[in-house]
């Protein structure tokens, strides 16, 4: 261990003032520094790095490699074995480093000589015997009124920056989970009873959720045009952006971890609910989003909303009670577990086992190529990578091959889904008769009316022929009285709207022309109903068409 022993010189204009020597602390004292759990080498070599920040004056800063609990009780130590003046050593770094920052300075500006000779250093030393003067002023006037004295402007520089750093390291402390190398003694049923007391809670409470809820009515809904699928979905996503920028806010670290982040080491069982929102990684949430945007919107539309968000909650909650209990009996409390993977594996599950007579379409794959894969068989494709995942890891000691995957949360979430499937099998089939039931009456209602429509235009159209068969004698007649005549003769047989409105009698030109000029009510209602039958056969062969796929 290096300790420092002072010289006959001023320490603070030479740091070759300090005699450094070697020294080695008995086990048994450190073992009374640091506790059983660290050795006599480790405990030396972090009392041999904190000594050295005292005297480099860099105390405040975090020693690599060596825990903030370490280190605060080898300073205590030395503080009571060592004594030391940090302050005079932080202020002789500070200005140590505001020389290298002014010579440069002064070399720019071409100044000769030796930097102590320099312009510069007699500005400096002017503007630091006024300054002295001024807190000797402060302190004299302080003194006679009875205050203690004010910091000198080095004192108050390092004590702003103590504060400002102590501030980043209460929230660095109070973010950090305990040291994993001192894990609470506790037995099994005290570490995972409370969470399995939650687990069962929540699955019930999901279970019945779904099974009473009542979708609310159009009028009622607060978005009525968009769709709830996309309601739910978006309302999901919204919640985990909001976690995940609740990561980056440093106060709100410490209940972060607790709420939001499965730590088995130190299990606070409301991190089962909270970690199916958690994502600290860009990467991770996009994934994990994207994922349940394509898979939450078809399986909303097949269930509902109250049995999708019950699945998502309550086998989200599941895959992680199981990640819990598999690493509490494999007693690996270095690891953590966040996100909503769980919960999607789950979703995806449960769509596959609703859905076996439907085809999976993969992007970007062409739709030929893959909406022929049947779904047990790409449930079964993505079960056997979790698999092959988990036992990989397991080979390496490990529960994933690169630590990053939590593939027991993924199984157990596939497991959840499959059984949840079971349960919901008969409530999917009814709702998807009462679906057909529904759109047969629409497309024989809407039959009926495109008939009687026919109907009707069928009819009018015998009558408009009855009247031209009436009216073509008189009509030629008239015609054959002069160039009039024949003009209007000419125009009739052009347009069939003279032939519903021509008198029988061959009065005067101008009425019968103007008459024509103008559309009878038969016309009209012959194109708004043809402009009708178009658009409702067109719905009709929708309809058709999308009963004939249910």
């Amino acid at each position: 261990m290096l300790l420092c022993i002072s010289s006959d010189e001023d320490p603070t204009q030479d740091r070759s003032g300090w005699l450094l020597k070697r020294l080695e602390i008995a086990d048994d004292e450190i073992k009374e520094i640091f506790g059983k759990d660290v050795s006599q080498a480790y405990g030396n070599r972090i009392i041999e790095l904190v000594q050295e920040q005292r005297v480099e004056g860099t105390i405040d800063q975090d020693v690599p490699e060596v825990l903030p609990r370490h280190k605060e009780q080898a300073l205590a130590w030395l503080r009571k074995n060592v004594p030391f003046d940090e302050d005079q050593a932080i202020i002789t770094l500070l200005e140590r480093e505001e020389e290298k920052s002014l010579k440069p300075q002064a070399q720019r500006q071409g100044i000769e000589g030796s930097y102590a000779e320099s312009v510069l250093e007699q500005i400096r030393k002017h503007n630091i015997e006024r300054h002295e003067k001024e807190e000797k002023e402060k302190e004299a006037k302080a003194a006679a009124e009875g205050k203690p004295p004010p910091l000198s402007r080095e004192q108050a520089l390092v004590h702003r920056q103590q504060e400002s750093e102590a501030r980043i390291k209460k929230w660095n402390d109070n973010a950090k989970a305990d040291d994993l190398h001192s894990v609470p003694q506790m037995s099994f049923v005290r570490r995972v009873g409370p969470a399995t007391l939650l687990t069962a809670g929540m699955v019930f409470l999901c279970v019945m959720f779904g099974q009473n809820y009542t979708p609310p009515s159009q009028a009622a809904r607060l978005l009525p045009s968009i769709a709830p699928a996309v309601a739910t979905i978006s309302v999901l996503i919204a919640m985990n952006c909001i976690v995940w920028v609740g990561w980056r806010w440093l106060p709100v670290r410490r209940s972060m971890m607790r709420m939001f982040c499965l730590v088995p080491a130190y299990t606070y069982p409301s991190s089962l609910i909270g970690n199916l929102f958690s994502h600290q990684a860009v990467r991770h949430l996009l994934t994990n989003m994207v994922a349940l945007w394509f898979i939450g919107t078809n399986l909303h539309e097949d269930i509902g909303r109250g049995p999708f968000l019950a699945v998502y909650v309550g086998c989200g909650v599941a895959a992680s009670y199981a990640f819990l209990l598999n690493t509490v009996l494999l007693k690996r409390w270095a690891y953590v577990s966040m996100g909503c993977s769980g919960a999607l594996c789950a979703l995806l599950s449960t769509w596959c086992c609703i859905n076996l007579d439907k085809g999976i379409r993969i992007w970007p794959f062409p739709p030929e190529v893959t909406q022929s894969l049947p779904p047990l068989l790409a449930l079964a494709a993505f079960i056997s990578v979790d698999i092959y995942g988990l036992l990989r890891g397991s080979k390496r000691g490990k529960l994933t091959p690169g630590g990053s995957i939590n593939h027991v949360s993924h199984l157990a979430g596939y497991g959840a889904g499959i059984l949840t499937a079971q349960f919901l099998q008969p409530s999917v089939a009814q709702r998807r008769k009462q679906d057909r039931t529904l759109m047969q009456r629409t497309i024989a209602r809407v039959s009926n009316n495109v008939a009687r429509h026919e109907a009707r235009i069928s009819s009018m159209l015998d009558k408009q022929q009855q009247q031209q068969q009436h009216w073509s004698l008189p009509l030629h007649q008239l015609g054959q009285r002069g160039t009039m005549g024949q003009r209007l003769r000419d125009f009739y047989q052009s347009d069939l709207t003279l032939q519903a409105v021509m008198p029988a009698t061959g009065r005067a030109f101008a009425r019968p022309l103007a008459v024509a000029l103008q559309p009878t009510e038969l016309q009209r209602l012959h194109r708004a109903v043809a402009t009708g039958i178009g658009s409702r056969v067109e719905h009709v062969q929708e309809l058709q068409s999308e009963n004939g796929r249910l």
